[in-house]
């Protein structure tokens, strides 16, 4: 009996080595494209956040990489402090770029331009250099928003300029609070207001994309902790996706590890379904994504 616990516990050790590795990674992807050819799509998508590690991708799917704070290519992960008083390292950006081009990534043959900030005021020079990388497509985490200051105005106008020719994503962020009642956010909802539905506010649902589905109303599934900024003088300027218990944004990339949650993990996904959407209507980036909103579709 002890044998066979041995062998098989040494079965699924020696499959989970086998399925997590470089090889069955590269030969799995080539099969998905294969069966599903909207993954082999190679758009640029600009991820700006505040705390990446690059090395755990393939240097063929970075395009100039940007630490803003430092003005060179030496892009970090951010220590902090546990509870304990332990040194941890902040995953975030990397667990976003984790979900376009991941082993298990939805996007693995996109170019993703990692640009790190430490604040909103980051933010001119960081979409000016996804400008000049020619991003197709924007996604912003802000979740160090202090939500009861103002928006900086430099930021907001690179933001609205910027807009005028590329779609912008922005994580609504995780304080279960209506962003149209703070500072900072109504600013958010008025950039996106009047961006001519090139920016967009991501909320996040606790549903997946198979029960979002039958999901009849948005109350049914916003998770508790979204930010809700749901219109602005009577426009809509959100776009939900699923963003709880996440498990493809795991960066460690095994099978059995715990899945991960926040507006933040919503808005690439939100990005991936407009950039199938607009390959299987033939349409652009902006229209997929006004798509997305007009219908109220859950993604």
């Amino acid at each position: 009996m002890r044998s066979h616990f041995f062998l098989i516990s040494s079965a699924l050790y020696i499959a989970m080595i086998v399925l997590n590795s470089d090889i069955y990674s590269g030969y799995f992807v080539k099969k998905r494209i294969e069966a599903e050819p909207e993954l082999g799509l190679t758009k640029r998508i600009a991820v700006i956040d505040t705390s990446f590690n690059i090395k755990k991708f393939p240097k063929e799917n970075l395009i100039r990489p940007l630490n803003v704070e430092t003005k060179n290519s030496e892009i970090t992960e951010v220590p902090n402090f546990d509870y304990s008083g332990q040194i941890v390292y902040s995953h975030h950006g990397t667990q976003i770029i984790n979900l376009f081009i991941g082993k298990h990534g939805l996007l693995p043959r996109a170019m993703i331009i990692p640009i790190q900030i430490t604040s909103a005021d980051d933010l001119e020079m960081a979409l000016e250099h996804a400008k000049r990388c020619q991003a197709d497509i924007i996604t912003i985490s802000l979740g160090f928003a202090p939500l009861h200051k103002a928006f900086p105005t430099r930021a907001k106008f690179a933001l609205l300029e910027t807009a005028k020719k590329i779609p912008i994503l922005i994580a609504a962020g995780n304080e279960s609070v209506a962003l149209e009642n703070t500072t900072y956010g109504q600013s958010m909802v008025q950039m996106a207001a009047t961006s001519h539905g090139m920016i967009w506010l991501i909320g996040a649902t606790k549903l997946s994309f198979l029960q979002a589905i039958h999901s009849k109303f948005i109350a049914e599934a916003v998770a508790n902790f979204s930010n809700y900024p749901i219109t602005s003088a009577g426009k809509s300027v959100t776009i939900w996706a699923p963003g709880v218990n996440i498990i493809l944004g795991s960066i460690f990339n095994q099978i059995f590890t715990p899945g991960i949650s926040g507006t933040s993990i919503a808005t690439p996904l939100a990005a991936i379904k407009a950039i199938y959407s607009a390959n299987r209507t033939n349409s652009t980036l902006s229209m997929a994504l006004k798509s997305l909103n007009s219908t109220l579709q859950y993604i």
